[in-house]
């Protein structure tokens, strides 16, 4: 379903106003959320629907137009570069393994040198 937020006057006053599409009609009522996904954001939009006021067909979409209120929006932007593939914490994981297990070495090799020149 797809959701479209605008505002239209309605009995002489501007209201804010959600017009949904989709495969059928949609009957919403009370206080809602709805939660869109992106590649690189998350939108949540909530508020409380007053009234149904309109719904329409055509082209097998199926329309229907609400007045709203308290409607509040809140969006998570973020970079998809920061967020890791699972193969590349994989990759990040055995980097770590790999100079941990270096340092071991190089610790080893260091006490074995340190106990060659006490003896």
């Amino acid at each position: 379903m797809e959701y479209v937020f605008g505002s239209t006057l309605h009995g002489g006053v501007d209201c804010e106003n959600l017009k949904t599409v989709g495969i059928e009609h949609s009957n919403l009522t009370g206080r809602m959320t709805i939660v869109r996904k992106y590649n690189d954001s998350e939108i949540n939009d909530t508020f409380e629907i007053v009234e149904k006021y309109h719904s329409d067909e055509s082209d097998g979409l199926f329309y229907d137009w609400y007045i709203i209120k308290n409607h509040s929006r809140w969006e998570d932007r973020f970079s998809p570069g920061i967020v890791s593939t699972e193969q590349e914490i994989t990759d990040h994981d055995l980097a770590i393994i790999e100079a941990e297990q270096e340092i071991t070495e190089l610790d080893l090799k260091i006490w074995e040198l340190e106990n060659a020149l006490e003896v």
